[in-house]
């Protein structure tokens, strides 16, 4: 098979370390290009050029969020490949998304459903995030697959696991600084932490980060660190927050879980199915006082058991997802009838605990 992964940012960390997984656990299937492409062109480039030897790819699976002013070079893909199969796969839009940042909903929406009706499939990579699609009819359940952002997790098995529930807890947030995640209300909520009780390191990269450093200062128990290695500043820390205000995945959700850490995510997208019961607290997104609530409750907890219980939940999910990619990538079926195997792997319901 030739295989052409398409994007148009090389910088977006989960998408890419998606991408390089998917080539990596796919490899037999053919050959993987990435074509990395400027979507304002409008003209998408010559694809029996870019799978060298003249051949056009079997399968398009498209990366790049999407915009009107990418609806020209999408429907470009598909003049250019009339008989490839076309995959979107939805990293970005979700509905809390739509409640923060769209003003005029019905046109926004209208986009995503002329985008969607272009492909031959569309990937969601959270159940939440499927929910929102399939409830505002955006795209249709019979041409919707759930893949979760899961990738290779062995080394955050091999951390080991939180020996005691000492305090103060190590809390740790990871990721980057910018307004989506959250930090700046994590912040705020250490403020309303004993430091006897919890302490706050804060690990990445991104334009935020001097606004954050400004908002920690005098606050001995908060440190922001740079980028980091995820597995190592796991291996340090006994729980995760993810004060998120939209997320479509989270990627390093199934990290943490892995590493058997439990977490206090946002109630948002698809971060309230990676907290299945006991494993972790939910809140309410933006809120510094329930927050603060949560990381004193869960610096009280029993969090060996949790994070125990939360490193079993993600066993064999890995395997399962690419699975699901192979299904995805190798069926013959164009148009709406394509099948849909995923969701019996991965449950219907708001839990991925379905994954374990």
């Amino acid at each position: 098979m030739n295989i052409v992964h398409v994007l148009d940012d090389n910088q977006l960390g989960g998408v890419t370390r998606l991408l390089s997984s998917l080539i990596g656990s796919l490899s037999d299937l053919g050959k993987h290009h990435q074509l990395l492409v400027k979507t304002q062109m409008r003209l998408a480039p010559d694809l029996a050029r870019i799978t060298k030897g003249g051949v056009l790819p079997d399968v398009i699976v498209v990366h790049f969020t999407m915009a009107w002013s990418k609806l020209a070079f999408l429907a470009s893909l598909r003049r250019r490949a009339p008989e490839a199969r076309i995959i979107l796969v939805e990293h970005s839009y979700t509905e809390a998304f739509e409640h923060l940042f769209v003003a005029h909903r019905a046109r926004f929406r209208h986009m995503l459903k002329l985008a969607y009706s272009m492909v031959d499939q569309v990937v969601s990579v959270s159940n939440g995030q499927a929910r929102w699609l399939r409830d505002h009819h955006l795209v249709g359940s019979e041409r919707l697959v759930v893949l979760p952002c899961v990738l290779d997790l062995s080394a955050f098995f091999a951390i080991p696991a939180v020996a005691a529930n000492t305090t103060p807890m190590r809390l740790g947030a990871f990721g980057r600084f910018a307004p989506q995640k959250g930090f700046d209300t994590l912040i705020s909520a250490m403020r309303d932490v004993p430091p006897a009780l919890a302490s706050l390191d804060i690990a990445g990269y991104g334009p935020d980060e001097a606004s954050l450093r400004q908002a920690a200062k005098g606050m001995a128990h908060v440190r922001i660190h740079d980028r980091i290695n995820p597995a190592a500043f796991l291996a340090a820390i006994d729980a995760v927050a993810m004060p998120s205000r939209f997320e479509a995945g989270a990627v390093s959700c199934w990290e943490v879980r892995a590493a058997g850490r439990p977490m206090i995510v946002s109630n948002v997208d698809g971060l309230p199915e990676q907290v299945p019961p006991a494993l972790g607290l939910i809140v309410p997104p933006e809120d510094p006082a329930a927050l603060a609530a949560a990381i004193r409750s869960l610096a009280q907890a029993d969090r060996v058991t949790m994070g125990a219980m939360a490193r079993r939940s993600t066993e064999g999910a890995y395997a399962r997802v690419i699975a699901g990619w192979r299904d995805v990538l190798t069926s013959h079926t164009r148009g709406a009838a394509a099948a849909n195997p995923i969701p019996a792997l991965f449950g219907k319901s708001a839990s991925c605990a379905s994954a374990s």
